[in-house]
């Protein structure tokens, strides 16, 4: 009995939400994270929109400009333990591994922060820290210096490793990349990946605890590129599936992708009216179709010109 009550307090996790960029969470949800208590702060860059703003709890943001060091660390950590919901925003990728990952190992920051999640408390990311919640993001080559080993090959970004909090997910935001869903795409493709999300604008993708159930709220939209049963072949991309979310959409993902649009009625028409794709906003270099099997999905082939 012991042992299977410490199993289930090690599974309990709490929820996490990653924004395309820094916004303010509909009232609602920003009280139900926060909890009422104080919430922190973590700004790895400027300081930006706090998501939890409408929630009537107070805000702790220490200053973190300047150099980073184990002192300085050391001196956030009471702060992390008397907050509850926690909020990360950074400009950059190599921003959030200074924090999280420096001299390539997990510094106690990552640490108490996956354990503060596993304890049930709120993880809220935004921009290029949303993407390091996942198990793989971008960085470009001239963030990090690194020299291309191949002149032919133009690619400029780099598929870095993240927190995996996302676990089996590629993540990009139009924070870091505006306009170019394209960027993740391409880089899902060579990596091999099956599952990417782009988060365009102020939207929020929404997992509690251990649901493998995610929901979409905000103005902005969730791209969701499934490439489980995609063929590939030297660069291009055939029968691709992308679903489009929108506030108030669900998305399970275990072993399939299930799209669960809020607006779908009990009795659906033989035809739905097919949804608006944001074109300048996701940016892709090839025509998506209706599959048909809902207003929110698409199929597409992408051929790399040559």
């Amino acid at each position: 009995m012991i042992a299977l009550a410490l199993l289930l307090a090690l599974a309990q996790s709490g929820t996490l939400v990653l924004c395309g960029e820094s916004f303010e969470l509909p009232e609602p949800l920003a009280r139900e994270l926060a909890g009422g208590a104080p919430h922190l702060v973590l700004d790895f860059g400027a300081a930006g929109v706090d998501p939890l703003a409408r929630s009537g709890s107070p805000a702790v943001r220490p200053d973190l400009s300047g150099e980073w060091s184990v002192a300085r660390e050391a001196a956030l950590l009471p702060e992390l333990e008397r907050t509850r919901a926690v909020v990360v925003s950074a400009p950059t990728w190599l921003a959030c591994w200074q924090h999280f990952k420096p001299e390539q190992k997990d510094s106690r920051l990552e640490q108490e922060l996956r354990a503060a999640l596993r304890a049930g408390r709120p993880l809220i990311a935004s921009g290029a820290a949303a993407a390091y919640c996942a198990s793989w993001s971008l960085v470009t080559r001239e963030e990090i210096q690194r020299a291309q080993r191949n002149p032919r090959h133009e690619d400029p970004n780099l598929v870095a490793n993240g927190l995996a909090l996302a676990e089996g997910w590629m993540i990009d935001t139009s924070a870091q990349s505006p306009g170019a869903a394209a960027r993740l795409l391409r880089a899902t493709t060579n990596f091999g990946n099956a599952r990417a999300l782009y988060l365009s604008g102020p939207v929020a993708w929404i997992v509690r605890g251990e649901a493998h159930e995610a929901e979409v709220a905000g103005s902005g939209c969730a791209a969701v590129f499934d490439l489980a049963h995609a063929r590939r072949s030297r660069g291009d991309l055939k029968e691709g599936r992308l679903l489009l979310l929108r506030s108030g959409d669900r998305l399970r993902f275990e072993k399939e992708l299930e799209a669960l649009p809020a607006d779908l009625p009990a009795n659906p028409p033989a035809k739905l009216a097919v949804r608006e794709v944001p074109e300048k906003e996701l940016g892709l270099p090839f025509e998506l179709v209706p599959s048909g099997r809902g207003a929110f999905e698409y199929r597409f082939d992408w051929i790399v010109a040559r």
